[in-house]
């Protein structure tokens, strides 16, 4: 048992309050899940960011497991890859955006620029 305790994937999963899982394999794809929820800070931004989308299943499955962590409480081993996954989506998601508003930002303003082509074109044929 004090070797189980002392091995890394315990001590994230411990972090991010996920219970221990018997089955080897459950218990490291939690401790590699737990990786990226063991920021609550993290998992929070990620709820407001499907809150604001509409997403509301996976907001609150998030807010769920805040809940449940601010409360002292563990996640089952087997939901901490779908929080993960939840937080990775949301990360993705807002990166997207981000570029997407970057890009268009500094890209000139096609449909300004068609209209005085246009009215060019109008000026030039005299219509």
């Amino acid at each position: 048992m004090r070797a189980l305790l002392k091995e890394p994937d315990v001590a994230a999963l411990r972090e991010a309050r996920v219970a221990l899982a018997i089955d080897d394999g459950v218990r490291r794809e939690a401790a590699k899940a737990a990786r990226f929820i063991v920021d609550a800070a993290v998992v929070e931004r990620a709820r407001a960011h499907f809150t604001e989308a509409g997403a509301m299943d996976a907001a609150d499955m998030l807010d769920a497991y805040l809940d449940l962590r601010r409360a002292g409480g563990w996640a089952p081993p087997h939901e901490a890859p779908t929080l993960a996954a939840l937080v990775a989506r949301a990360g993705v998601e807002r990166d997207a955006a981000r570029l997407e508003a970057e890009s268009l930002a500094q890209a000139p303003p096609a449909q300004e620029r068609s209209k005085g082509l246009f009215a060019a074109m109008r000026g030039l044929f005299g219509r």
